[in-house]
């Protein structure tokens, strides 16, 4: 999952930290900061026609030349499978073909320009991939989308006039995508407008925003983690409220034009609680997991039909004292994997049971976290080294 900076989540009941991309996505991964984020990330098993778009705009820009490091600065991972992925750092975008022991550096053009850069991530297949980013200083500052056919050979910066942090950016296939901008927070309020593509990124239009906003069409109230869709009508947008007992989640299904609230069933042993939903991480058409944090714990949504129900699994929670979960990651409908600085806990039936261990190192300042199997998964720590595991977890060798 991915995450806001810091600066902006002053309203979340003080459990969401921060990081520098957004995912709404259909994949995986949210870390409680992301939260892909969940930087956004199309998911890791989903097969996806990867047909160009390069044809489809005037021109295309060089990657720019970037020296890479020895050891690469990292903020954000995200994998499409075991070899191949993405990640970024310190406003460069890096490039993998073996599981994260080698990057390339595949920035495009005129992010050095922008000292604050927040990026928002989206990959599917191989090849493909787009990437929203802004100047974190100002949530005034333009907002740039790259569009990627070729691995980041080569980008088109496609044409979007809005400005805004990038809080997630979420796509189903190489033709339908979204984009939720933050536009600011007040006393436990956020604004927000989702843009929305039907042809890859070649034109955006708004489809949603706060009613703040003359003609808002989504409740101001609640900070916002971002928005996912199943399909091109049923979608989400996620977020914390600091009412007790009630969840943040607005659907709608008209494809972004109309929003109310689907109420979720609240065990009756978290009635005291305040929560934090995320965008839901879809598998196919009708299963998904909707993941909703609490003070040291998560709760796990499930649903089996497109999400027009969603019941609740076991919850889990932190083994440290004191100490909120830090990232989760779900690669599949069946397994789960959880931080909380001290332990992982896993879940192999979809979080109806979950089991703990002490990993081989200490996993304290989890920045975001990915596994994409049941054995193979990444983690970035906040002082920008990556480490892998192929083991589920219980072994991490750092990327050199």
């Amino acid at each position: 999952m991915k995450y806001k900076p810091f600066w902006l989540l002053s309203g979340i009941a003080g459990f969401i930290y921060c990081t520098l991309i957004g995912c709404g996505t259909e994949n995986h991964t949210t870390s409680v900061k992301n939260m892909h984020t969940h930087s956004s990330v199309s998911h890791p098993n989903a097969s996806h026609a990867t047909k160009s778009k390069t044809d489809s705009f005037p021109t295309t820009t060089p990657s720019k030349s970037v020296q890479t490091p020895q050891v690469p600065h990292f903020t954000s991972i995200n994998m499409v499978n075991d070899q191949i992925g993405w990640a970024t750092g310190r406003n460069t975008v890096w490039y993998t073909q073996d599981g994260g022991l080698s990057w390339k550096a595949v920035t495009p053009p005129g992010f050095q320009s922008a000292p604050f850069l927040q990026m928002s991530m989206n990959a599917i297949g191989n090849q493909m991939a787009w990437i929203a980013a802004s100047n974190g200083n100002s949530i005034a500052s333009p907002l740039s989308i790259y569009y990627t056919a070729n691995a980041g050979q080569s980008w088109v910066k496609q044409k979007i006039q809005a400005t805004g942090y990038p809080m997630s950016l979420h796509f189903l296939d190489p033709d339908q995508g979204w984009i939720a901008l933050f536009h600011g927070a007040a006393a436990g309020s956020e604004g927000e407008t989702i843009y929305h593509t039907y042809n890859g990124g070649m034109t955006w239009h708004t489809i949603a925003q706060t009613n703040q906003v003359k003609g808002g069409n989504l409740p101001f109230v609640g900070d916002k983690t971002g928005v996912s869709f199943v399909n091109a009508k049923v979608g989400w947008v996620t977020g914390f409220t600091a009412l007790s007992g009630h969840i943040y989640f607005y659907r709608t299904t008209d494809g972004g034009y109309h929003w109310s609230l689907q109420i979720l069933h609240v065990p009756n042993t978290f009635q005291n609680e305040q929560f934090t939903s995320f965008p839901p991480i879809f598998f196919g058409q009708q299963k998904g997991i909707l993941p909703v944090s609490y003070g040291m714990g998560l709760l796990v949504y499930r649903t089996n039909d497109g999400g027009n129900t969603w019941t609740s699994e076991q919850a889990v929670q932190s083994t440290v004292p004191n100490q909120t979960i830090q990232a989760w990651s779900f690669p599949n409908m069946k397994d789960g994997f959880v931080i909380d600085g001290k332990q992982i806990l896993t879940t192999s039936d979809g979080g109806q049971t979950w089991n703990s261990f002490t990993p081989n190192m200490t996993l304290k300042n989890v920045m975001d976290m990915q596994f994409v199997s049941s054995t193979h998964g990444w983690i970035v720590m906040n002082t920008g080294t990556l480490f892998y595991t192929t083991d589920g977890g219980h072994f991490w060798n750092k990327v050199k």
